[in-house]
């Protein structure tokens, strides 16, 4: 998660909000495109921006939130990051272009369709509550 340097305050949700439309581009260009060297190159930048984006998460945010957010649902949180990394782990060895690849990536949305909305929904609501 970075900071955009055009926004005067960026808030938290807001930098991981950037992250996540980030990887919604990103998934869609590969639920999109058929060019297999470019589905790799958008594959490797998905791979990149979530690995980022979960390390973030685990070493910044989780930390600061579990107090007023839970260890359940912190822990919730990790383990659907944990069988998103599993996931694109196993995409990493197949050609972008198989029928096996199309198929993981569907439940790679999936997966990360549910994170990102238990965390607009939960997360964002107890830091909401928390500090305002």
């Amino acid at each position: 998660m970075t900071a955009n340097p055009d926004t005067p305050c960026t808030t938290l949700q807001d930098l991981i909000r950037q992250d996540q439309e980030k990887i919604d581009r990103l998934l869609l260009e590969l639920e999109t495109f058929n060019d297999s060297e470019t589905l790799q190159q958008r594959f490797v930048q998905l791979y990149k921006e979530l690995t980022v984006h979960a390390e973030a998460q685990e070493e910044t945010v989780y930390p600061v939130v579990r107090s007023f957010y839970g260890d359940d649902n912190v822990k919730q949180r990790h383990d659907e990051q944990a069988e998103i990394k599993l996931l694109l782990y196993a995409m990493r060895i197949l050609s972008p272009t198989s029928p096996e690849f199309r198929e993981k990536l569907k439940n790679l949305r999936q997966l990360i369709t549910q994170h990102f909305h238990y965390i607009e929904t939960t997360m964002f609501v107890a830091i909401s509550n928390h500090f305002s």
